[in-house]
């Protein structure tokens, strides 16, 4: 079933984030992590925004387009971080994720992280692998064989 209205994968990131954010403050449920175990979050979010970084460069280097839909792509990419992840613009908003709910340190806003990763799947990751299989055929297909989606 397609879904008409998706929001794009950068709304949908600062969407989670704030929902993050709200549940921290008015639904804490307890603290997981305290003192100076939060400030891993910091080094944590740091690959989150270099691993994104890293795959817009890999693609520019390839001279190919980063929305992978509608005759965008030119090639399979399967340099850089997509030797070991299919998806690391994706993987990188993930893992910032991951990194605001430790430094917050409560138990709520980890919900927001899988949240995140299946509404992704669901309303891009799956139609973006249509795409490039519709486009590269058999080139893709072995890709997607050898490389996980997210790790």
């Amino acid at each position: 079933m397609e879904i008409p209205v998706r929001p794009i994968p950068p709304l949908l990131f600062l969407m989670t984030i704030l929902v993050m954010l709200v549940l921290d403050f008015f639904l804490p449920l307890g603290s997981f992590l305290v003192g100076p175990w939060r400030r891993a979050a910091y080094i944590l979010g740091a690959v989150g925004l270099a691993l994104p970084m890293w795959g817009v460069l890999t693609f520019r280097r390839n001279n190919t387009s980063v929305h992978p839909g509608e005759g965008h792509a030119k090639t399979v990419v399967t340099e850089g971080p997509y030797r070991f992840t299919r998806n690391p613009m994706y993987l990188g908003m993930t893992i910032i994720l991951a990194a605001l709910a430790i430094r917050l340190g409560t138990w709520s806003p980890i919900f927001g992280v899988p949240l995140f990763m299946l509404l992704v799947e669901h309303l891009w990751i799956r139609r973006e692998e249509r795409w490039l299989t519709e486009a590269f055929g058999d080139s893709y297909t072995q890709y997607r064989q050898s490389v996980r989606r997210w790790l």
